[in-house]
C-alpha cells in the first residue's frame, strides 16, 4: 500500500533541495515562493501519520513533471536552463530507494509502449 501525501511530500523535498542547493544564485523572487509555499505542504503532511513509507510511482512522475514547470521558462532560460535540467536535478534529489522504485516503474512503462 502507498500513501499518496507520502509520495508528496518525498518529491516536494526533493524540488526543496534543487531550489536550494541548485539554484540558489537565482533572485530569491523566483525562488522563495515557491520554497514558502512547498515548506508549507510539507509540514502539512507530516502532521498526518503515513500510512506507507512506499513511493507511489505514476504519482511521483505527474509531481514531478508539475514541478518541473514551476519556474517560468524565460527565468529558467536567463540563467542557462532547461525544464528538463529541473526535472533531471529533482530525480537526482529524491532518495535512492525511491528513485530505484521510480526508475523501474519507468522501465515497466517503457517495456509496455514497445508492445
Amino acid at each position: 500500500m502507498v500513501d499518496e501525501t507520502f509520495t508528496k511530500c518525498v518529491v516536494n523535498s526533493a524540488v526543496i533541495k534543487v531550489l536550494t542547493k541548485e539554484m540558489d544564485y537565482f533572485d530569491a523572487v523566483y525562488t522563495d515562493p515557491l520554497i514558502d509555499k512547498l515548506s508549507k505542504e510539507n509540514a502539512k503532511y507530516r502532521k498526518n501519520v503515513f500510512t506507507s513509507m512506499k513511493l507511489e510511482p505514476k504519482l511521483a512522475l505527474e509531481e514531478i513533471q508539475r514541478h518541473k514547470f514551476c519556474i517560468n521558462d524565460q527565468v529558467l532560460s536567463a540563467y542557462g536552463w532547461t525544464n528538463d535540467d529541473v526535472e533531471q536535478l529533482i530525480m537526482t534529489y529524491l532518495p535512492d530507494e525511491h528513485l530505484k522504485s521510480l526508475n523501474r516503474y519507468i522501465k515497466r512503462k517503457c517495456g509496455e509502449n514497445e508492445l
